[in-house]
């Protein structure tokens, strides 16, 4: 409900990657995309077309009958918006926003290299999209946002287009102290109240021990195997030096990608904010294209990023 602004989002819908819109013009398409596999995810629009490719191969298109001219919302990524309202489960990497409709040849480019293309090439020589020099160079010279996700420590996820878009990641960093029912391989901290009540919710992101009196080295590191969430119980593959019990620990979202690192998220309350940058509002074209990894069964609408006003507010491109 709402008056309807023509924002965009990008999303899985039911395991599957999908093209909609809240306005009659807009046809609803829908593929199946891999399981626990990366994937790359695309979508353009010029003037005239809109198109969804998948792993470079172009998939649906459409005419278009109206203009996204409106886009003027915050932007989130693994998140509708900040109260975490229908939220991400998995791993995000390399996203890109580009002010122009790539053709197919860049897209499978993108897919191809973590930096490749024109936009990509400028990136790599410290140079932004060029504002100066009227319409054509801004919707030529390249990315208005990319966010590679190689951080590995700390909150902010930067954005390497030029343009400083910068975002910041929250409630991401979640920490405890394992409780006595803690073995070699598991931490236990089933009053935290901070960590997720979702089975598999950290599934392959890192657990690393802080300090506390259990005896291991303050440092130590281990991919998460395994997370069950009715007993907030983490599990490693390989046993620590001794058990866990009175260790404090903190879950790292910040993981191996499919370029460098990438981000996962939980499903529940993590996301990266944004803002509002102007050179991301009122674009007639552009493309947008981003890797994901998703594990089985992780809910019915995942938000891989999302540009709007808020749920009564905004349009959505789910792809």
């Amino acid at each position: 409900s709402g008056i309807e602004h023509n924002n965009y989002s990008m999303s899985l819908y039911n395991d599957s990657a999908k093209i909609t819109s809240s306005e009659d013009p807009f046809s609803t398409y829908q593929d199946d995309i891999p399981e626990n596999r990366w994937t790359h995810i695309s979508y353009t629009r010029d003037s005239v077309n809109q198109y969804l490719y998948i792993n470079g191969t172009q998939r649906q298109t459409s005419i278009i009958d109206s203009f996204l001219n409106t886009n003027n919302g915050k932007l989130y990524i693994g998140s509708q918006d900040d109260n975490s309202n229908n939220s991400f489960q998995g791993f995000i990497d390399e996203i890109r926003i580009y002010p122009y409709a790539r053709t197919k040849n860049e897209i499978q480019a993108d897919k191809a290299a973590a930096s490749s293309g024109r936009a990509a090439q400028r990136a790599s020589e410290g140079i932004a999209a060029s504002f100066g020099g009227g319409a054509d160079n801004f919707m030529s010279d390249g990315l208005v946002a990319y966010y590679k996700m190689d951080e590995t420590t700390g909150t902010t996820v930067n954005d390497y287009s030029g343009n400083n878009n910068h975002g910041t990641l929250t409630n991401a960093q979640e920490t405890g102290t394992a409780e006595t029912a803690s073995t070699t391989t598991t931490i236990v901290d089933a009053d935290n109240t901070d960590l997720s009540t979702t089975d598999d919710a950290y599934n392959n992101m890192i657990v690393e021990i802080t300090g506390g009196s259990c005896g291991i080295t303050a440092g130590t590191r281990q991919t998460i195997s395994d997370y069950t969430g009715a007993s907030r119980t983490i599990t490693v593959p390989t046993a620590f030096s001794t058990e866990t019990d009175g260790c404090t620990f903190l879950i790292d979202h910040q993981t191996g990608g499919k370029f460098g690192s990438d981000v996962g998220f939980e499903g529940d309350d993590d996301y990266v904010n944004l803002g509002n940058p102007d050179n991301l509002n009122n674009l007639t074209a552009l493309t947008y294209a981003v890797w994901v990894y998703a594990p089985v069964d992780a809910g019915s609408y995942r938000p891989i990023f999302e540009k709007g006003s808020g749920s009564s507010v905004r349009k959505s491109l789910y792809s």
